[in-house]
């Protein structure tokens, strides 16, 4: 393909990657820890002792890192004429710019509010009434209650069905110097990834870069053990109904993966066997798309996903629905037919040419191709070597990681319905 991926490890521990983007005249730039919503109970590697962290520090952070000693990193951004934002998941935290022109201000900004810290009482308290206003927005909300709810209903006890911003009641237990201590702990550039992508030269910005480090001069890495709870395989509860002001019902059916135990390579290769399966049964060309459109039992609403991270996964398919019922019985029908028969060859490699040239052209965009290497960087391969396994998936495969994830009783459902 004609592309080039530059690495570089600098003495702090901090991985950095940089694909050269000839002549795009967009630049993006990613820098991410790895810590996130599920990390609420740790080793402090300083006292020696285990804590529990109240959920919702992780997203808390996120939006206090905005806030520097001489002003707000959006602010300078703006004046900088580049975007900025972030995002906390399940075992991230991201921070990310696309700049059309002044990209090392830009870059230098990004480490600067990133990787050091900045925590007023007062920004404290402003930002909690911020996210207590938000936490309460997303009562009201139909996509994120139905999405909580569905991981609600899959799990018993890992933090994967506690919400990333957590509540109203536990952020009002994060302190200024439980802010602190999480940003000494997790965001030393030992634990963090920096993706870089556009017309840009390596050796330019990795100096860049490793000069920054050296004036932050941070102290030797020390990782950070988390601890989860033995997860059972059966699921909470078969099923969360939930009244709504919304004009239609919604549902949201999950499939907890009780095999998630994967790293690397392994992983890539079952998460393009889950894309695979999902594609082949729910795509707009399957027809049990086709047969529940036509009929009027879904709209164009209607999608599927996975989420695969290292110790848990889940499957799921939503949409608008006027029988949530119906269309939850008539999908696991699909599953079950599907279990038994398995997949055609030529199906198969149809689909595999599809999910390839897709891979291929996230190479057309700079954000696409960074947020790919970061992805795959967290796990620790390359878009490259996800290209790799993207080629060695066989048929076989699919249908054993299908048959593996894809079971009626490892099922629950979310369902939104109208107030009236």
């Amino acid at each position: 393909m004609d592309e080039e991926l530059h690495a570089c490890r600098f003495p702090s521990g901090l991985p950095a990657y940089l694909l050269p983007k000839p002549g795009f005249v967009k630049s993006f730039a990613i820098l991410a820890t790895r810590y996130g919503s599920i990390d609420v109970e740790i080793d402090d590697p300083v006292s020696g002792r285990r804590r529990k962290i109240p959920p919702g520090v992780a997203h808390f952070l996120e939006h206090q890192q905005f806030e520097m000693e001489h002003g707000n990193a959006s602010e300078i951004y703006a004046r900088l004429g580049s975007n900025v934002n972030a995002y906390t998941s399940y075992s991230t935290t991201a921070y990310f710019f696309t700049a059309t022109r002044r990209f090392t201000e830009s870059l230098e900004l990004l480490l600067e509010f990133v990787l050091k810290s900045h925590f007023t009482r007062e920004s404290v308290e402003r930002e909690r009434g911020i996210i207590e206003s938000e936490l309460r927005g997303y009562e009201d909300s139909a996509g994120w209650r139905g999405f909580y709810n569905m991981t609600r209903a899959l799990y018993l006890k890992h933090p994967v069905k506690i919400d990333a911003g957590g509540s109203v009641g536990s952020i009002k237990k994060i302190t200024r110097q439980l802010l602190s201590r999480c940003h000494e702990l997790f965001y030393h550039p030992g634990n963090m990834v920096l993706v870089v992508c556009g017309d840009l030269r390596p050796d330019k910005i990795f100096r860049q870069v490793g000069n920054f480090l050296k004036r932050l001069s941070p102290p030797p890495f020390r990782p950070v053990k988390r601890y989860f709870p033995k997860e059972p395989k059966r699921v909470a509860r078969k099923r969360i109904t939930e009244k709504l002001d919304v004009a239609h019902p919604r549902l949201l059916l999950g499939f907890k993966d009780n095999a998630a135990n994967l790293t690397g390579k392994k992983l890539a290769r079952k998460v393009v066997e889950v894309r695979m399966a999902l594609d082949l049964l729910f795509n707009r060309s399957a027809p049990a798309y086709s047969a529940f459109y036509e009929t009027g039992l879904i709209d164009d609403s209607f999608s599927s996903g996975f989420d695969l991270d290292v110790g848990f996964g889940y499957a799921y398919l939503s949409g608008n629905t006027h029988s949530p019922g119906e269309l939850q019985k008539r999908i696991l029908d699909v599953i079950k037919k599907a279990r038994r028969s398995g997949f055609s060859n030529k199906d198969f490699k149809r689909v595999k040419s599809k999910l390839l040239g897709h891979s291929i052209r996230y190479f057309n965009s700079v954000e696409s191709t960074a947020n790919w290497l970061f992805a795959n960087a967290l796990i620790g391969i390359t878009h490259f070597d996800y290209l790799d396994e993207l080629e060695k998936v066989t048929r076989a495969g699919v249908q054993r990681t299908f048959r593996q994830l894809f079971q009626p009783s490892a099922s629950a459902a979310s369902i939104i319905l109208p107030r009236k």
